[in-house]
């Protein structure tokens, strides 16, 4: 478990011989999904609940006859749906708690249904993701808090199973997983729907080829995924895992915006601090505090890359009239590229507080800068 962002882990112990998924709706309530062999080596299904935040886990009840719960999610503290596997026949069922996992119900899925991820963005509405027969990738959705379940369209592109699912809100979701088994298919496959699961179409993404494993997204529509980095070659066929090598990707998702590329993945001198969208492309910048420009579909005007800077960067504007770009230091400092037009600055003024954005006037004709005490400096 992490209290600060995934900066530093500590291993916590569970009450389970092994761990399907975690689900923490608040940073106090967790619920999570596994097994443990009982005498006889019979295998049972374990829930177990934490209400500090992941420190300590205690077991709850499963219905009799569930030899695993695999996937759970919690739309809120004490509401949760996972799936289960019967221990007679190993058909997979629905399972749902509105007490935190005191009492459970069970429900069934759709015939021949096979899960792999499941995300409940509300207490009543599911997506689970799975196989349909081992054959091919499927999702279902419900919309009664996993009572009932019917079949989605088919995410496109997609192999054999959707290996992971998240969503933003009960209609803006990101399904995850790669075109098959062998060669070419590999490739990661980023499918995104906008209507609850009606219809997927394929995201842009950078993702490089990769075995994705999950996804999760945030309320603002920014999507992390993981998986296993591959070598080889999508044109030449062949890929290989790399041993402990896990890939973080960011972002895959942001709402309707489009995406035209990042940084994501690649060594930086300084960190990104800022960026602005060029309203002549539709593309946009990003800014690093050593002044560094980077651009995405718009155009590169310059920057202050390499040259020495009194303060760091602290930020960026675009400039509507002329196309070109303001940086912004944080001794208020400005830097103008592009014809951007240089209107006066706080640089060499005293300033109670460091400046720490700035913005452009609607139209051109000038910009403001802000600082870190709430003071504006208008030019």
């Amino acid at each position: 478990m992490t209290g600060d962002g995934g900066a530093t882990w500590k291993v916590v112990p569970l009450p389970s011989s092994w761990v399907g998924s975690v689900s923490c709706p608040t940073t106090t309530f967790c619920m999570a999904g596994g097994g443990s062999d009982a005498s006889g080596s019979v295998p049972v299904g374990k829930v177990m609940v934490s209400t500090d935040g992941g420190t300590t886990w205690t077991s709850q009840s499963v219905p009799i006859g569930i030899s695993s719960v695999e996937y759970v999610s919690c739309a809120a503290a004490d509401v949760c749906v996972a799936t289960g596997q019967q221990a007679s026949g190993g058909t997979a069922v629905a399972l749902t708690t509105t007490d935190g996992g005191s009492a459970w119900a069970e429900h069934p899925l759709p015939l021949g249904f096979s899960p792999s991820t499941l995300a409940c963005p509300s207490v009543s509405v599911c997506e689970l993701g799975g196989t349909a027969n081992q054959r091919a990738a499927e999702i279902v959705s419900s919309t009664d808090g996993g009572a009932t379940w019917s079949e989605q369209s088919t995410p496109p592109a997609m192999g054999a199973y959707v290996f992971g699912l998240g969503c933003s809100s009960t209609a803006d979701c990101v399904a995850v997983g790669d075109g098959g088994t062998t060669g070419e298919s590999m490739a990661p496959v980023v499918d995104g729907t906008a209507d609850g699961g009606s219809t997927w179409t394929p995201e842009q993404s950078t993702v490089r080829p990769a075995q994705l494993a999950a996804v999760a997204c945030e309320a603002s529509g920014r999507c992390l995924v993981v998986g296993e980095q591959l070598t080889g070659s999508t044109s030449g066929g062949t890929f290989s895992f790399v041993d402990n090598n896990p890939l973080v990707l960011v972002p895959i998702r942001a709402g309707d915006a489009p995406f035209h590329g990042s940084m994501g993945g690649t060594h930086l001198n300084a960190p990104v601090v800022g960026m602005a969208a060029d309203p002549a492309t539709g593309g946009y910048w990003e800014v690093a505090s050593d002044g560094g420009i980077f651009a995405f579909d718009a155009p590169f005007h310059g920057s202050m890359g390499g040259t020495h800077l009194n303060a760091p960067v602290v930020g960026m504007a675009a400039d509507p009239a002329t196309g070109g770009y303001w940086l912004v230091g944080a001794d208020g400092g400005i830097f103008t590229f592009g014809g951007g037009e240089f209107f006066g600055s706080m640089g060499d003024a005293p300033l109670n507080a460091p400046i720490t954005a700035m913005a452009a006037v609607p139209g051109g004709g000038g910009y403001w800068q802000v600082a870190s005490d709430g003071g504006i400096f208008s030019f």
